[in-house]
């Protein structure tokens, strides 16, 4: 059985026939958009995880024509030239850039230089402006080509941005360097009838900033039926690449191969990227985690994270379930970097995907799986609650409220772990209001398991929140500052149980109320219904 990779991004090192390690060959997509007859400066954005750096790396030994570590995939069934396409390729990881200051990039910068100008035996002038030993190191690559081509691949374009923003007076300082980003990337364009093919990657498209304001219309990949399924993996993709993997999996829980899958595609699974084209993909890195360590694990959340999106959900007063079922323009763009939608920052993100597309100007997102929903509500609370809020406790009581309902159904130990869930809440957190008040129980439900209905579809008549187990199905209702008999009067005045008039398990109203006085829940009134 082959090793599956997590966290190697290198692709000569992953097609080693030593290595043992399991490649997912995406090379036919690729050739689509490196073949001679195709566009030339592409921007590519995807989710933190998601296989851009590996994807730069293929692009890179591609083009340096190194044929031996392409054996058996599919680019050898096209016409690609592998004697004409070899170019120097300048590879720029724009992550070790990342600066909290104007002053500490452009220093960043000129040391990213150095080192390339040092690789392709460019003069390089540390009393020159990084963008000026730019544009010397790409005539320099123009001069040492053959053809006088070369090819630019530009990874996480946007670190020193995102860098930036989630600083201290990281605001103010963008303005500063947005100039500095300008004049360096821009030499690229200078040089565009040099270049044979540039990639550019990152997370999120800032369409005013840097590079979008120096290049004239790149081909923005996005949305593109090319890039739908580039990166990440389809479901045949787990079948054919990682059968013995999930299947050992399967064996060690006890549960079946099928039961396995379904598993994996709920806490993984139900990435889109493209409205016109309706296939899912995988995260490629959580999964391979997941299969790796024999767990399902929140993998994504150590590195997916952004203060800079939960601190605009908080701004705009804004919740996880405020999103749920939620319009958008199908360009998904944010214009600037300072003040990009929350629902732009959240899809850039990843943590909404493409649901389906309504026209050609709107699209209906979601939260695509488990793992996400988890960092989802997490980092909303931990920037809502402060850094002193126990999210793990939190998290925890969550959970241990799930497991007591499945085991044996609505008892003392259900309602001791609820209260437990609430008594973690900072002693100085006060909710103002009833939409205050059911971010901390939206949050605690989140983490049981539960489904969870925002004020948009609440207005239609369905309660807060319900929880599904194998025997039973309990429906929540929260109140702020009145009383759990009024949550209890409203289940049944709205007959919330209907829909599971035909449904053979139990049904139990569950009704909640927070006070503000003493800060947590009272006493809950759990009401079997049928």
């Amino acid at each position: 059985m082959k090793s599956i990779n997590t966290s190697l991004f290198d692709f000569p090192t992953i097609r080693d026939p030593s290595s043992g390690f399991t490649y997912v060959d995406k090379t036919a997509q690729l050739y689509e958009i490196a073949k001679p007859t195709a566009d030339r400066i592409y921007y590519l954005p995807r989710p933190r995880r998601f296989g851009k750096s590996l994807m730069l790396s293929t692009l890179k030994a591609l083009f340096e024509g190194r044929r031996e570590l392409f054996n058996g995939l599919a680019i050898e069934k096209t016409d690609w030239n592998w004697a004409k396409e070899v170019y120097p390729v300048l590879h720029l990881d724009m992550s070790k850039a990342a600066s909290k200051s104007a002053d500490d990039l452009e220093i960043k910068l000129n040391d990213l230089m150095q080192l390339q100008c040092s690789k392709f035996g460019v003069p390089f002038n540390p009393a020159l402006p990084s963008s000026s030993n730019f544009m010397h190191l790409l005539c320099g690559l123009a001069e040492r080509s053959s053809n006088g081509k070369y090819v630019v691949l530009i990874d996480e374009y946007d670190a020193p941005i995102a860098g930036l923003l989630d600083a201290p007076n990281g605001r103010e300082e963008l303005r500063i360097i947005r100039k500095t980003l300008h004049d360096f990337y821009v030499q690229a364009k200078a040089e565009c009838g040099n270049i044979r093919f540039l990639m550019v990657t990152g997370v999120s498209k800032f369409a005013k900033t840097s590079i979008f304001s120096a290049f004239n219309n790149p081909c923005d990949l996005t949305l593109d039926v090319r890039a739908a399924d580039l990166l990440g993996y389809t479901h045949e993709e787990m079948e054919k690449y990682f059968h013995e993997h999930i299947s050992a999996f399967a064996d060690e829980k006890g549960i079946t191969y099928d039961e396995m899958f379904a598993k994996l595609l709920e806490w993984y699974d139900g990435y889109q990227f493209c409205p016109r084209k309706l296939v899912k993909v995988v995260n490629p890195v959580s999964f391979g985690r997941a299969l790796s360590n024999r767990a399902f694990a929140n993998y994504w959340e150590a590195t997916a994270g952004s203060t800079l999106i939960f601190d605009a959900l908080k701004a705009n007063n804004k919740t996880p379930i405020d999103f749920a079922d939620e319009f958008a323009l199908a360009s998904l763009d944010a214009a600037d970097a300072l003040e990009a939608p929350s629902v732009a920052l959240l899809y850039q993100g990843g943590y909404l995907t493409i649901d389906k597309s309504l026209d050609d100007l709107f699209v209906l997102l979601k939260i695509p799986n488990e793992e996400v929903r988890m960092s989802l509500y997490r980092g909303h609370m931990a920037a809502v609650l402060g850094k002193d809020f126990e999210i793990d406790g939190f998290m925890r009581a969550a959970e241990r409220t799930a497991k007591s309902l499945l085991a044996e159904g609505v008892g003392e130990s259900f309602l001791t772990f609820l209260r437990a869930g609430f008594s973690k809440l900072p002693h100085d957190w006060v909710a103002k209001d009833e939409r205050e008040a059911k971010r901390a129980f939206a949050a605690f439900m989140a983490f049981t398991g539960s489904n969870i209905y925002g004020e948009n579809q609440q207005a239609l008549g369905r309660p807060d929140a319900i929880l599904e187990t194998e025997k039973a199905v309990y429906v929540f209702e929260f109140k702020f500052n009145r009383s759990a008999r009024e949550a209890l009067e409203q289940c049944r005045r709205k007959n919330y149980a209907a829909a599971y008039a035909n449904d053979p398990r139990q049904v139990w109203y569950v009704a909640l109320n927070y006070g503000d006085k003493a800060r947590t829940i009272d006493d809950p009134i759990c009401e079997q219904v049928k």
